[in-house]
């Protein structure tokens, strides 16, 4: 048996279907039905019943399924320390970023000082949404990530670290000001707009905990699946944001209120897994910077 079998079988019988499976694993029907046939010839005895609405999976068959499935999450587990290892021997950093118009304040630093802390390491950037970028830490597929704070109660399993504070402002399209600057209250009756929940459920309340600090609760909110969307409904002057006030030099259409206090203050974080060693010893070497 090799892994093709492995997987043909294990399609089919999920799918219940020759037809379909044939169609997911991009084969023939005839060359998918040779190949189980193969198989079953190998084992001496019948996985599927096959008759014309559907395939039926035999005892033998339910058996091997289960045992079948086990050998292969144990093998892409196996691929995965692999690969784990193999970054590490190559001393490879791969780093998630959020996907925020302003990164600049934070990211050029600490990539220099990470390069800096060893001249052997090889940096790889991705960007993506806070939903995106906290899957690819979940699965590996990146070893550390840096995202907004409000995403920390998202990341209760991951070590974590704050890297800068930022000022935050009420954001608003200068299409809104009607010849005058606008004051928070201006906003009772304007609709926030704010990451979608699924996206970040952290950066979803946070943003609802400062419209009722300044006294615009209840509000209208309009949830969005990604920063750059709800930048361009700000410019268009669909409703308003709690954002980084220097967003305002990046959008010269947009308008910033400086927030008071606590309501102003917005982290930036890093986050990695405490078992990645590569991720640990970079973070370990950066904790007394002041980045």
């Amino acid at each position: 048996m090799n892994l093709s079998q492995a997987e043909y079988f294990l399609t089919v019988a999920e799918q219940q279907s020759f037809t379909l499976a044939a169609k997911m694993l991009y084969v023939s029907q005839p060359a998918l039905s040779k190949q189980i046939s193969l198989l079953e010839q190998e084992l001496g005895t019948k996985l599927l019943l096959r008759n014309n609405k559907r395939v039926c999976l035999t005892e033998a068959g339910k058996v091997f399924q289960e045992d079948l499935k086990k050998i292969m999450n144990d093998l892409e587990e196996a691929k995965d320390r692999a690969r784990k290892i193999g970054s590490m021997e190559k001393k490879q950093i791969r780093i998630g970023c959020f996907d925020g118009i302003i990164v600049d304040d934070f990211l050029p630093d600490i990539l220099e000082k990470i390069k800096g802390s060893d001249k052997e390491i090889s940096l790889e950037l991705e960007r993506g949404t806070f939903q995106e970028i906290r899957k690819k830490l979940a699965e590996d597929k990146v070893d550390i990530i840096f995202t907004m704070g409000f995403e920390k109660d998202s990341l209760y399993a991951y070590c974590s670290r704050d890297i800068i504070a930022r000022r935050g402002g009420l954001i608003y399209s200068e299409i809104l000001e009607d010849g005058k600057r606008k004051t928070i209250d201006d906003f009772k009756n304007m609709a926030l707009l704010l990451m979608d929940p699924a996206v970040s459920p952290g950066g979803y309340h946070q943003q609802l905990k400062f419209a009722g600090e300044l006294g615009l609760d209840p509000v209208t909110v309009k949830p969005m699946k990604d920063m750059m969307t709800l930048i361009t409904y700000l410019e268009m002057g669909k409703g308003f944001a709690f954002l980084d006030e220097n967003v305002v030099k990046e959008r010269n259409r947009l308008r910033a209120i400086p927030l008071p206090g606590g309501v102003a203050r917005q982290k930036v974080i890093g986050a990695w897994k405490k078992e990645n060693a590569a991720a640990q010893a970079v973070m370990d070497a950066l904790k007394d910077d002041n980045l």
